[in-house]
């Protein structure tokens, strides 16, 4: 089975079309009547004009116009109607106060006809009682999502088969999606007919994605395809009549989580699946406690309720029976009573798509969990330590852990106990932990911990026996003893005697730095002599060779930022101060971070001195990380945050 990447038809440049009536009419059944009042900060009407101030008297005439004029905390409010045209987002709200778009009316929801495209910058948004008709005239995927934690919650989506619809995407050059939440929408229609195995309803190569209380139906390939997904949660949706119902896939996809669907009737293949390529089969993902129903054309996919059992993610405590909707039919997918299906799917009382009440982001979880205490470290090696920490506390719960090594993210854990490995011996380096909630709301970080890895693996010599040595560091001196008269020693590597050694025993060879490359050799020893002779060795024995020990320069003041953070405005970094030998050199890299400084992330191409930041780099602070440079070794610093932009 194969997955032809779907990147190069989405990277094509964003274009406007010409506006035109929709004739297609959105499917499905949607629960729709007047809702709450909105308070509404800007208003975009299909009468309005662009020029207008955007208020409910005198709207504007576009989405994009719309978004445009809106700031942190702010809500914009669409007329009846369909608004034709792409959107492109790169400037967004702030944790507790995201930026929504929403109908006027939810009794009359707004159709967005178009691209949406969220690029870096464009975080906390939230989209809600809306059709979302992605059709446009590069069928690329819509929405596409390159930002972090962007809300769809209770909209109808679709692109009446001509793309994929929601691309949760992993670029450089376009952003990663990270934190989406996709919850009470309806799903459907989405991926060109006939099949290409290309187009699905929801693409997720992104991180922390949350997919909850969906009906996700009748797309043309995948329902989910969860290809590169970490930490994705897929949990109490119907997936229906898809071309397959949701298959873990390559790109280092891990530890997903899909668990109390409805997976059924899937038309071309199966309810679940696995496909891992050339790439390394995934880790920690599981399929479990589902309801599945397989009732596919062709008997060979309806075995095990439609369960291919593939490898890189585990099956367990699923239920095959037929869930019993109200009328399939009618995409009515609630459930009969007595339905064996009775608790997966979506929550009791929620029908997902245009929902009756608008979401109120004054409802939404602001409230950030405590810091993590007593950060300490243990079991330190040459390459890796244990970190732990007393845990944080929530007003709901907190959902996790982000580990950070000088202020940039290194990892996550669900605990309060992180191994970070992959460390360079004898380096020290600064660890930080922030707590998490399942809203996105971050802790301030714990008190810093700064770790030094223990010396690279470093040995006196060989011993005739080798007991108990497993690792060398070149150069190293090898010496033996056979405990015989004997007139020549021979040491073998790999198979070839590289040196022989006349006169009374011992006998010693140094093994050249840089003779061998890192990792293991076979090792071996003979000799010659008077009773007989012995050229090759009898045994042999594995060990591993590790890089050389090296010292780095010490930094003694940390690198200083000069000059005001402003957007198209240069802003510089000084080498900082070190103590080592010389010569020495400097490397630079500009990392983005939260508003608290941390949580960074390296920014592409940004490696001198100097920076001139673009708008993608509004509502992030800066940092720099200078790395010095001698013939023995680098050394890593990092400057304090710069203001906000």
């Amino acid at each position: 089975m194969t997955s032809t990447p779907h990147i190069p038809r989405r990277l094509i440049a964003l274009s406007w079309f010409t506006a035109f009536i929709l004739v297609a009419v959105l499917s499905g059944a949607i629960a729709t009547s007047p809702g709450a009042a909105t308070t509404c900060a800007a208003y975009a009407s299909r009468t309005g004009v662009d020029t207008n101030p955007g208020t409910a008297t005198a709207p504007f005439a576009s989405v994009q116009r719309l978004t445009n004029a809106l700031s942190t905390g702010q809500t914009g409010c669409l007329g009846a109607g369909t608004f034709t045209g792409d959107i492109s987002l790169s400037h967004g709200g702030t944790p507790g106060a995201p930026i929504v778009i929403t109908s006027t009316d939810p009794s009359s929801p707004a159709t967005i006809k178009g691209r949406l495209l969220t690029l870096p910058g464009g975080d906390w948004y939230v989209f809600t009682q809306l059709r979302l008709d992605g059709t446009n005239s590069t069928n690329l995927p819509s929405p596409t999502i390159g930002s972090d934690h962007v809300v769809f919650r209770n909209n109808d989506i679709t692109d009446n088969h001509t793309a994929i619809c929601f691309d949760l995407i992993n670029s450089s050059q376009w952003g990663t999606a990270h934190y989406t939440t996709i919850d009470s929408n309806r799903i459907h229609d989405c991926g060109r007919l006939p099949a290409t195995n290309n187009d699905h309803g929801i693409y997720v190569s992104g991180y922390f994605t949350t997919i909850t209380n969906n009906y996700i139906y009748d797309n043309a390939d995948r329902g989910v395809q969860l290809r590169g997904s970490q930490n994705g949660v897929v949990q109490h949706n119907v997936i229906d009549g898809n071309g397959e119902g949701v298959i873990f896939g390559d790109l280092g996809a891990n530890n997903n989580d899909v668990s109390h669907n409805i997976v059924s009737n899937s038309a071309i293949r199966w309810n679940a699946e696995s496909w891992w390529g050339t790439g390394t089969v995934g880790t920690g993902n599981a399929f479990h406690d589902n309801c599945t129903f397989a009732s596919n054309a062709s008997s060979s996919y309806d075995a095990n309720g439609g369960i291919s059992g593939g490898s890189g993610y585990s099956v367990a405590s699923n239920i095959v029976a037929n869930p019993g909707y109200l009328s399939r039919s009618a995409k009515d997918f609630r459930l009969q009573s007595g339905s064996p299906c009775a608790g997966a799917g979506p929550a009791t009382g929620v029908q997902p798509g245009v929902s009756i009440a608008p979401v109120s982001p004054a409802s939404a979880d602001t409230t950030p969990p405590t810091s993590p205490s007593t950060l300490s470290a243990s079991n330190l090696t040459p390459t890796s330590v244990q970190l732990n920490w007393g845990a944080a506390s929530d007003n709901i719960g907190v959902a996790g852990y982000e580990l950070q090594d000088s202020g940039v993210k290194t990892g996550t854990s669900s605990g309060t106990t992180f191994t970070a490995t992959g460390l360079a011996c004898a380096t020290q380096h600064t660890f930080g932990v922030v707590a998490l909630d399942a809203a996105g709301n971050r802790s301030t970080s714990s008190s810093t911990l700064q770790v030094t890895t223990t010396a690279c693996s470093v040995s006196s010599g060989f011993t005739t026996s080798l007991t108990g040595l497993q690792s060398i560091t070149l150069p190293q001196t090898w010496t033996f003893d056979p405990g015989a008269p004997a007139s020549k020693g021979y040491f073998w590597v790999d198979g070839v005697n590289v040196a022989t050694v006349t006169g009374p025993n011992p006998y010693s060879y140094t093994i050249p730095a840089g003779s061998l490359t890192s990792g293991p050799h076979s090792f071996g020893h003979a000799w010659d002599t008077t009773s007989g002779v012995h050229q090759t060795p009898s045994s042999t024995y594995t060990l591993t060779v590790g890089a050389a020990v090296t010292t780095g320069p010490v930094n003694t003041a940390a690198p200083v930022l000069s000059g005001t953070a402003t957007l198209k405005s240069w802003i510089f970094v000084s080498t900082g101060t070190w103590t080592s030998g010389t010569p020495i050199s400097y490397a630079y890299q500009w990392l983005r971070c939260d508003t608290a400084g941390n949580a960074c992330t390296t920014i592409t191409g940004a490696v001198s001195s100097r920076y001139n930041p673009g708008s993608t780099s509004k509502g992030y602070r800066l940092r720099a990380r200078v790395t010095a440079t001698t013939s023995s070794g680098s050394t890593a610093a990092l400057s304090a945050p710069s203001n906000t932009l």
